[in-house]
């Protein structure tokens, strides 16, 4: 088994959030207030960034009808380098019968010649609500000119341990400004996000008032919805997510509740 750079593992209670394992760059903060009516903490990376070659691994258990919604603190870099390896980053999430998460990571951010190998996993009781977010933004600048970058992303979800769906989305940048680059670029299509449901009925859609992003809200199984949104600048993509988990966890909290899947 291939042991992590960095591993860190976060157990949620009725008492809040604590790391009880921790090894490497990423620390999860003491509660920091509110958000959406739930108890904050956030996820700090104290290093510089994710270099080639190395792995770094994020556990979160929620456990029974704990409450929590846990964020980033800044853009998670994704340097270049000689090697060709990818940076690998891998999230697993399990949240507990009758628990809530809402679990918006800040975007990651790659450079030309970055590589990135990302999977979440997330696995959901019966009666448990999560909603998870995973951003990618533009190429940043970088001295590496001339390699392109390449930012992959999976997630697979799961219901009580069995298999419910798989997903995966990537940003490919191409500093040549190849046919297709131009075409993103044009259509203002360079940051991706998408956000995952859990365990309640799918929001209505909704203009989002940050500006213009492309969203597509699909349901592909019961109580499993997934929303992808497209837009020129990443704080766009967070709006739509933040609006989206307010209609949810606040003004939509009893519906979220009445929606929850029955055990």
């Amino acid at each position: 088994m291939v042991q992590p750079d960095s591993l860190l593992e976060i157990e949620v209670d009725g008492t809040g959030a604590a790391a009880v394992h921790r090894t490497g760059q990423f620390r999860i903060s003491r509660r920091c207030g509110a958000l959406h009516g739930l108890p904050l903490y956030l996820i700090t990376e104290v290093g510089p960034g994710l270099f080639p070659g190395e792995r770094h691994e994020i556990r979160i258990r929620v456990r029974e009808s704990a409450r929590v919604a846990i964020a980033g603190q800044s853009a998670l870099k994704i340097h270049a380098g000689e090697a060709a390896l990818p940076a690998v980053l891998r999230v697993q999430i399990e949240v507990e019968r009758g628990a809530t998460l809402l679990f918006m990571p800040e975007p990651v951010v790659g450079y030309s010649g970055s590589r990135l190998d990302s999977a979440t996993d997330i696995d959901a009781d019966a009666g448990a609500i999560a909603a998870v977010g995973e951003i990618i933004a533009h190429p940043a600048s970088t001295p590496h000119f001339g390699a392109p970058l390449l930012l992959s992303t999976t997630a697979t979800i799961r219901l009580g341990g069995d298999l419910a769906m798989a997903d995966r989305f990537s940003s490919f940048g191409d500093p040549v400004f190849t046919p297709a680059e131009a075409w993103l670029r044009a259509t203002g299509g360079g940051c991706v996000g998408s956000l995952y449901l859990l365990g309640m009925e799918p929001p209505a859609s909704k203009a989002c008032a940050a500006g213009p992003a492309e969203t597509l809200l699909a349901t592909p199984i019961e109580k499993v919805s997934v929303l992808r949104v497209r837009a020129p600048e990443a704080d766009r993509i967070q709006a739509v997510f933040r609006e989206y988990a307010a209609s949810l966890f606040e003004v939509g909290q009893s519906a979220v509740n009445a929606g929850a899947m029955a055990p």
